[in-house]
């Protein structure tokens, strides 16, 4: 009789650590996970929020920007690229959009300092659009430093044209 009660207690411990184990191991695999929706998730989109941000080596400014989009939540990936006018050729940017970084989210370009409010606004509308912009580098605007006065003008671009997207 004492035989069998042992028995019955290594028994049970043993389904105990079994179920223990394949618990531990559940909560692994969700920890690892990387499927659709890992990660920081947009407040509107139900996605993650990565990006690839592709700068000249010798900017000083774009990684104040990327500083402000990883305070907003995004993931953000830097790639240093030689010959950027190149880039942003071939990604289909205009000349009179360009700035000094661009960042690839999906399957849009964001050309410059763009405020995080319009990459929002960007993800949560998914317009037609090839991405949005804000050209040149201007005085204030997210990564530039200083104190912001008035708004930027954001613009769509698509198709190597230009057209407004919003004031932010």
């Amino acid at each position: 009789m004492h035989t069998n009660t042992l028995y019955s207690a290594a028994v049970l411990v043993r389904r105990w650590l079994i179920l223990l184990l394949l618990l531990l191991v559940l909560l692994f695999l969700g920890a690892c996970s990387t499927g659709p929706g890992a990660g920081t998730v947009g407040p509107t989109t139900g996605t993650a929020r990565a990006m690839t941000l592709y700068r000249s080596p010798d900017c000083s400014c774009c990684h104040l920007w990327a500083d402000i989009a990883r305070d907003a939540g995004w993931t953000v990936a830097t790639v240093d690229v030689i010959d950027l006018a190149s880039f942003k050729a071939d990604h289909g940017i205009p000349a009179d959009a360009a700035s000094c970084h661009t960042a690839v989210i999906g399957e849009y370009v964001v050309e410059g300092h763009v405020p995080m409010a319009a990459l929002d606004r960007l993800l949560a509308e998914r317009p037609n659009i090839d991405g949005i912009g804000l050209p040149g580098m201007p005085a204030r605007s997210p990564g530039m430093g200083g104190v912001r006065e008035g708004s930027f003008e954001v613009l769509a671009l698509q198709d190597g044209e230009v057209r407004p997207f919003g004031s932010y």
